[in-house]
């Protein structure tokens, strides 16, 4: 199937063309009378069709044949004719195989192919005169689905790629039992054509084997005929205690190596194999088709150039069945060997430009749009308004399992798509909506914006919604998604070392009754935590708030601390809804945590805290700083309205403007052995609700150098409660203390207390 003879198949034709302009103007006056009078030889230079005039002015055939010019026959009287005539057209009647054919005395090579040349006992050979679309049928194709169809459709494509026509196919099953060899040519199907596999188990090829430079197929429906075979599978190896399962003799319904192919208003259905697969291609683009019952991949492209798959449907992908065959012993999905299928993919995109738009996929089992590359391109990937379910109680593959999986990808766009998640087996282990994975280069942007994730009905808890696995070069933007997760991670950010990240304008519910979070950053190891780092202005929910476990809207967590160095993090203008945010910590440049509202608390661990810690404008219950070692270096607690906050281990810090409402103690600094850096307590409001509660404790139970500790301007509100002190001094140093200044106290049963 090489270039040179499509090129030369190409010039042949127009030498041709160009010697069939005046004939075609002339014989088309005369209609079909001119083709009697080219055939008796009135008109030199017989041409290969015939150019019919307007129908008014046509002659019939019966007319024709009055006048003794035409002749009804069959293939198999013109194939024993002996006696042929150069002056007659004849009429084959076969169905299916209707049409006109003329005697060249001058042909004495040509095959008999069937549709266009009938070759006779005696070397006759007869040729088809038609204008317009080439019909399989003429090559005696039964479309039956009992007969061989085989090396008929072979004939008639054979044609078709001489001459760079396209092929037609009638409604009608054609059985073929090994590959259809297509090369730059158009095949277009009707209403019910379909191309069936032969065969069984064991006999493996693709229907249709594409070459040149460009394919279309149009209307066709290709069945692997797999409901009525025998499924087998190879056993690969166990996995995580499963035993893991890929097919033998696999095949596909189209393997394309063309240029450029075309997919129009396709069905693939019952596919030991994969629906498409393509490799090499310039550009492949399918457009309104179904893949239904595929056993591994519905479209599968590789290194390709160009891939656009639209307004497709995709059903049943990859899903193992209740009972197959494994290298020839019976298997039982639901016994007690937990059996997993490691693909079943929707569209696997290996391309430097993907495109995967508008369309639905219904139970796959693996992923159901993949980007990815594992040679030097650099790709590009938008995935945008398709429609995702997870339905199928055989869902199960630990490769891991996801909805949208990029990797190795330079850009994405991930917008507008819909996903939701009702069932899957119990049994598996990894599940997500969403999975952005590492890739290698040193400049990458991914936008996931608009889109709808549901599993708050999944019949199990999962891995997380969306997974961002960052690289140092990454810039990645995740806003305007709706969430509604029953996972441990609403949002999982993996070796959060991204240049940039912005997570913004979020509406995150997760609906996990178990230790959770909406949103959560972790750092392997001890390389560099994001650049820049932007939480901001999402709605956060927590199904669970219990105290018993660990349920956090946003969790900066990891089993080592995190290196922050030169990182800046923002988390602001959230809606916690009653949640709390978490961070354990090293090292962190400076971060920023403001006007967020409804938060539960805010809880900050690490080895050494933030070079600079901004805590501003926040509804919050409680604040706990609390660094394991070392300090934070400096703190700025200001305008924030809070119940009571904890402090230990910070160098210098400012706790100035805040409304604070406590049970308990207002603001609390175990500061040692720090409480000799800088402390600026002023201007606070504390008001005081229950009795032995306490404003400000300052606890010195090491007896630091407290003289650089300020306590001034603070107003203290006692309400009468019994018990109640306004400022509590803990220290062995009676001489090195705090300076108290210009504080109000009202109703307040002990002012300062000293010990």
């Amino acid at each position: 199937m090489g270039k040179h003879k499509v090129e030369s198949a190409e010039s042949h034709n127009q030498e041709q063309e160009k010697g069939l302009i005046s004939r075609r103007k002339l014989l088309a006056s005369l209609g079909m009378a001119g083709v009697a009078l080219a055939s008796s030889g009135l008109i030199a230079g017989l041409p290969t069709k015939a150019y019919a005039a307007s129908p008014d002015n046509r002659a019939k055939v019966k007319d024709l044949m009055n006048q003794n010019l035409v002749v009804t026959t069959t293939v198999a009287a013109l194939r024993a004719n002996t006696q042929p005539a150069a002056e007659l057209v004849y009429f084959v009647k076969d169905s299916g195989m209707e049409g006109m054919f003329y005697y060249n005395a001058a042909d004495t090579s040509t095959q008999d192919n069937t549709g266009t040349v009938l070759v006779s006992t005696s070397g006759a050979r007869f040729k088809r005169i038609f204008d317009g679309p080439v019909h399989v049928k003429w090559f005696g194709t039964k479309g039956d689905g009992a007969t061989d169809d085989t090396a008929s459709i072979q004939n008639a494509l054979a044609y078709c790629e001489d001459n760079r026509c396209p092929l037609h196919f009638a409604s009608g099953t054609y059985l073929i039992t090994a590959s259809l060899l297509i090369e730059s040519i158009d095949i277009v199907g009707s209403p019910g054509t379909v191309i069936k596999k032969g065969g069984d188990h064991t006999a493996a090829f693709h229907l249709f084997l594409c070459g040149g430079e460009s394919v279309t197929i149009q209307n066709v429906i290709f069945d692997g005929n797999r409901d009525s075979l025998q499924s087998h599978w190879r056993f690969k190896g166990d996995q995580f205690d499963f035993k893991t399962v890929n097919i033998i003799n696999n095949y596909a319904a189209i393997k394309s190596y063309a240029g450029n192919t075309l997919i129009d208003n396709c069905l693939f259905r019952n596919i030991h194999g994969d629906g498409y697969f393509g490799e090499g291609n310039h550009t492949v683009f399918i457009r309104e088709s179904r893949f239904e019952n595929i056993a591994q991949n519905a479209v599968w492209t590789w290194n390709c150039k160009n891939v656009h798959v639209h307004d497709c449907h995709f059903h049943d992908i990859g899903i193992l069945p209740e009972q197959f065959y494994v290298e020839g012993a019976a298997a039982s999905f639901s016994g007690t060997d937990k059996w997993n299928h490691e693909y079943g993919d929707g569209v696997y995109c290996f391309a430097e430009k993907g495109t995967v738009a508008n369309n639905s996929f219904i139970n796959i089992n693996r992923i159901a749009i993949v980007g990815e590359r594992f040679t030097a391109i650099e790709p590009e990937m938008t995935v945008s308004g398709n429609v995702i379910e997870h339905n199928h109680p055989r869902l199960r593959c630990n490769n891991p399992a996801s909805s949208m999986w990029m990797e190795h990808v330079k850009k994405a766009t991930i917008t507008g798509n819909t996903s939701r998640f009702i069932q899957r087996d119990v049994h598996e282990l990894i599940v997500s909506d969403i999975t952005l994975a590492v890739n290698p280069f040193e400049r990458s942007e991914y936008t996931v914006t608009g889109n709808i994730s549901d599993s708050s009905g999944f019949n199990r808890a999962h891995a997380s919604s969306y997974v961002v696995w960052t690289t140092p070069g990454m810039s990645c933007t995740i806003s305007g998604n709706i969430i509604r997760s029953k996972s441990d991670q609403g949002i999982l950010i993996g070796n959060a070392n991204a240049n940039n990240l912005i997570i913004s304008n979020n509406d995150i519910i997760n609906f996990n009754t178990e230790p959770s979070a909406c949103i959560k950053l972790v750092q392997g190891g001890t390389g560099p935590f994001c650049k820049n780092l932007i939480i901001k202005d999402n709605t956060l929910k927590q199904a669970s708030h219990s105290d018993q476990g660990k349920f956090y809207s946003v969790a900066f967590a990891h089993n080592d601390p995190i290196d922050l160095t030169d990182a800046s993090a923002m988390v602001s203008g959230n809606n916690f809804n009653g949640g709390k945010l978490y961070i354990a910590a090293s090292a962190i440049e400076a971060l920023s945590i403001e006007a967020n509202r409804n938060m539960e608390l805010i809880e900050m661990r690490g080895q050494d805290g933030a070079n600079k810690l901004i805590i501003h404008d926040n509804d919050v219950n409680d604040i706990v700083l609390n660094p394991l070692t070392g300090s934070n270096k400096n703190a700025f607690i200001t305008n924030n309205y809070f119940k009571s906050m904890y402090v230990n281990g910070i160098d210098d810090i400012f706790i100035q403007n805040n409304l604070i409402r406590t049970s308990s103690n207002g603001i609390y600094i175990q500061n040692w052995p720090y409480l000799n850096h800088l402390i600026r307590i002023v201007g606070n409001t504390i008001d005081l609700l229950e009795p032995f509660a306490k404003g400000i404790y300052l606890d010195n139970v090491n007896g630091e150098d407290a003289r650089m500790t300020v306590v001034c301007q603070n107003v203290l509100l006692g309400n009468d409660k019994a018990s109640t002190v306004g400022i509590k001094w803990s220290s062995p140093d009676t001489v090195n203390t705090p300076l108290f200044s210009s504080n109000i106290f009202d109703r307040v049963a002990a002012e300062v207390e000293r010990y």
